[in-house]
């Protein structure tokens, strides 16, 4: 009996040790053996199963018919009453900076409390519905800006897109406006945010920024995170000729607008002639002594690598090919890059979101600080995409006195002051709800951009019920753009020379891009 009871015993403990790995699921680290492995990875197949029957879904005709879709646009349709000399078409005052937006008329109200607070030309793309029977719609819009939005009609020129059966074109409203705007500095805004009082003229005093060239770059050694600043090296593989600026093709247009007027942008200080030329001085001095001492180093090198000349022949030979192709990456570069060019420089604005009425907004950074500080206003998104403004660094930017720059990462999505004739349009296939702003970004990262964050700017979004869009739901409106986003990434990395299957922004490669892994 002892002996059975020994043997059973024995029996229970083996088959418990050959069962163990598969009894301590709710206790991972306490468990071995490969099912553990396979107990970790089924979440992960489960969602990636999801995302391919997503993707073998096919999309409405509305989203493949909107891809390439034309429409009729009246630019101008109404001009800015009080900024703009209607006889010469030219702002009457140091107006440098346009807000750039789109709405429908039935959010002409959001957008006129923006105008009373930027108090500067905005340039306004209204969708109208109703393609069956515009004229209506718009006279309602006429209306209401003649007898209820008198800072519209003060600061604002009107652009109007009709409806041509698709989702939202909320790109081919943003580059209606930014094509038409009358400066070539302009502001992405949504209809939803508010600015503070004086951010125009805040704006402007940091307009320097985007006049830094190679020859004055090293003034901004504590704002920029390398001042000798060059793009990620192309792989030689994917360079390319530039490519064009897309054309934008807005169909059938009506254009009421007479000649626009542009304001030219002014040089930094030419006073900084004579620091440059000491600066030069010095710094050929240092060059000649980092000559000697790299001559010095050589020769050493020389001498230690003399004994290990049969291993290391083969190490030279490939060392010279990359030495090789790193100087004719630099030559392009440096072709690319002249004494004459412009860095391509897009101020970023802090977004912050908000339940408390627009006439208690603050003004200045003091007092939004406080109300940060309190909960009543925070950063955008912080509990929905941490990703998409993270970059920002909000901390940083409580303390901040100076313009400093952060490092982009995908998803970034930012309200960004930039030169228009230095960026590429909207991708206008991205219709409807996700993404129409993070590609952008992404594409100016990979075209170069240094992205500033100005420390005494804000704005506020104005918090509401969710807005209904056209088409599907939300959702699906956003996986329907993530096709067309795993098309923008490896297309504008090619574009610029880059390998599309390496990452250079923390970007989803494109056998990983539809997904929501990476936001």
């Amino acid at each position: 009996m002892k002996r059975f009871f020994i043997i059973t015993l024995m029996i229970v403990v083996f088959v418990t040790f050959l069962q163990g790995p598969t009894t301590l699921v709710n206790k991972p680290e306490e468990a071995v053996g490969h099912n553990v492995e396979k107990i970790k990875l089924e979440p992960h197949v489960k969602i990636q199963k999801e995302n391919l029957e997503r993707k073998q879904k096919i999309p409405g005709l509305d989203f493949t018919n909107g891809l390439n879709a034309s429409f009729t646009t009246i630019p101008f349709f109404s001009k800015a009453n009080g900024i703009i000399n209607q006889g010469t078409n030219k702002l009457y005052k140091n107006y440098q900076i346009t807000i750039v937006t789109q709405t429908t008329v039935d959010r002409l109200s959001k957008v006129s409390m923006m105008a009373e607070k930027w108090k500067a030309p905005l340039s306004i793309a209204v969708f109208i519905k109703d393609s069956q029977n515009p004229k209506a719609e718009i006279e309602k819009m006429e209306r209401s800006i003649a007898n209820d939005y008198p800072a519209l009609a003060y600061y604002s020129d009107i652009h109007i897109l009709i409806s041509n059966k698709t989702r939202y074109p909320v790109n081919n409203l943003r580059n209606l406006a930014i094509e038409h705007s009358r400066t070539d500095l302009v502001f992405i805004m949504d209809a939803d945010f508010l600015p503070p009082l004086g951010l125009h003229d805040y704006i402007l005093s940091q307009k320097y920024y985007f006049n830094i060239k190679p020859s004055n770059q090293h003034y901004f050694k504590n704002n920029l995170l390398n001042f000798n600043y060059k793009k990620p090296y192309p792989s030689l593989n994917y360079l390319q000729e530039p490519s064009k600026q897309p054309e934008i093709n807005h169909g059938q247009v009506i254009d009421y607008s007479t000649n626009i007027y542009n304001n030219d942008e002014k040089d930094l200080d030419k006073s900084n002639n004579d620091n440059n030329n000491n600066n030069n001085n010095d710094n050929n001095n240092n060059n000649d002594n980092n000559n000697d001492n790299n001559n010095n180093n050589n020769n050493n090198n020389n001498n230690n690598n003399n004994n290990n000349n049969n291993n290391n022949n083969n190490n030279n030979n490939n060392d010279n090919d990359i030495n090789s192709n790193i100087n004719y990456i630099e030559n392009i570069n440096n072709q690319n890059l002249n004494d004459d060019e412009t860095l391509k420089v897009a101020f970023v604005i802090p977004s912050f979101s908000s339940n408390i009425p627009p006439n208690q907004h603050p003004n200045n950074k003091m007092d939004m600080i406080d109300l940060v500080k309190s909960n009543k206003i925070e950063p955008s998104n912080s509990k929905v995409c941490k990703k998409c403004h993270s970059p920002t660094d909000f901390n940083r930017w409580m303390d901040a006195v100076e313009p400093y720059e952060i490092e982009y990462k995908w998803i970034f999505e930012p309200y960004l002051v930039f030169n228009k004739t230095q960026n590429l349009p909207f991708d206008e296939r991205l219709k409807g709800y996700g993404f129409d702003k993070n590609s952008h970004a992404f594409s100016m990262a990979v075209e170069g951009f240094h992205f500033v964050v100005l420390p005494d700017s804000f704005i506020i979004h104005v918090n509401h019920e969710p807005s209904s869009w056209e088409g599907p739901s939300l959702d699906e409106q956003q996986w329907d753009a993530l096709r067309i986003v795993c098309e923008i990434i490896p297309d504008i990395k090619q574009k610029n020379g880059y390998n599309p299957n390496v990452v250079l922004f923390n970007e989803p490669l494109p056998n990983e891009c539809y997904s929501d892994h990476h936001w």
